[in-house]
């Protein structure tokens, strides 16, 4: 009996030999043949960098949500060259063009990264205007903090906002933030092309917030058409012709949101009117920022995974256009 499995076990244990020995031969081969495929399809990974404030950043949405790893996650998704397309967000939440251009002189990471990309997509001068209009509403409306001043203008609205954006002081100051921001704009990308010649930048314009606060009276609404959203509309046309009017000198090429956004409304903060008067897009105004900028990269691509909540773009539907690496 000792005999018996004692013959048993050394069968066993060669057994066990030749499959491990079978196994390596064909994890070796599968190697091999998987090395040969990726070297057949040169598979190649571009990097994206992305610069800027909180809508670059994604604020107010899960990390996924953002534009920049919505764009990276579809722009890889869809590729038909084989590539792979990393993304390195580099947006800090509160940032103006003042900011931005510190860190692109200052900030090594920004500097190494951008050394390292393919692609420069750029959100930023929002708060060249806001940072103005914050702190003279503080002011104005005697607050000690933004949760004061959003119950003082809540008492009469579009009164006080009308108020605040008819102040004359209050748009020079803006105008004088829209000349500062176009000469740090120069500056921000001729620092990009110092790192990093051949890099593509792609820079998105200012989009307009402020939309029509529900349930409200005819005359507030009347108010808010003809004046409010008016006046913040030409604040933000200023600061886009600036952008718009660098292009073509600075070699740079315009994803443009605001028109976009303008079509429709959802694409911004539902609670706009109630959240302090958060700014930001909502889920579905991200991944909208996404298309936008795949469509000026001139990919060809779609969405696969739109839900009811966020379907900006009709299932299975490809925008014909061309492919660019």
């Amino acid at each position: 009996m000792l005999i018996q499995f004692n013959s048993y076990t050394i069968r066993k244990k060669s057994i066990f030999s030749w499959c491990l020995v079978v196994i390596l031969l064909l994890t070796i081969c599968s190697t091999h043949f998987t090395e040969k495929i990726y070297a057949a399809n040169d598979v190649k990974i571009k990097k994206i960098t992305v610069l800027g404030d909180s809508v670059a950043y994604g604020y107010g949405v899960d990390e996924c949500d953002s534009f920049p790893n919505v764009l990276a996650k579809e722009a890889t998704q869809i590729s038909r060259l084989n590539l792979f397309y990393s993304i390195s967000n580099l947006a800090v939440v509160g940032d103006d063009s003042t900011d931005l251009l510190d860190r692109l002189c200052t900030d090594l990471d920004t500097i190494n990264s951008i050394k390292s990309s393919n692609y420069v997509i750029i959100n930023i001068g929002s708060n060249n205007l806001l940072r103005h209009i914050s702190a003279h509403a503080l002011k104005m409306f005697n607050a000690k903090n933004y949760n004061e001043l959003f119950v003082k203008i809540k008492k009469n609205m579009m009164k006080n906002i009308k108020a605040l954006t008819e102040d004359q002081l209050l748009d020079q100051k803006i105008n004088n933030g829209i000349k500062i921001y176009n000469s740090e704009l120069v500056q921000i990308v001729q620092k990009i092309r110092s790192v990093n010649a051949n890099v593509k930048i792609y820079m998105c314009n200012a989009y307009n917030p402020v939309t029509l606060p529900g349930l409200i009276n005819v005359v507030d609404k009347i108010i808010f058409k003809t004046h409010v959203e008016k006046v913040c509309d030409d604040w933000i046309k200023k600061l886009n012709q600036g952008i718009a009017e660098n292009s073509s000198t600075l070699g740079y090429k315009v994803v443009d949101i605001y028109s976009a956004i303008k079509k429709d409304g959802s694409n911004i903060n539902s609670n706009l009117w109630q959240k302090r008067f958060d700014p930001h897009p909502t889920t579905k105004g991200y991944k909208l920022i996404a298309q936008l900028i795949l469509n000026a990269m001139k990919w060809n691509y779609e969405f696969k995974d739109i839900d009811k909540e966020t379907d900006f773009i009709k299932c299975g539907h490809i925008y014909d256009v061309n492919v660019a690496g």
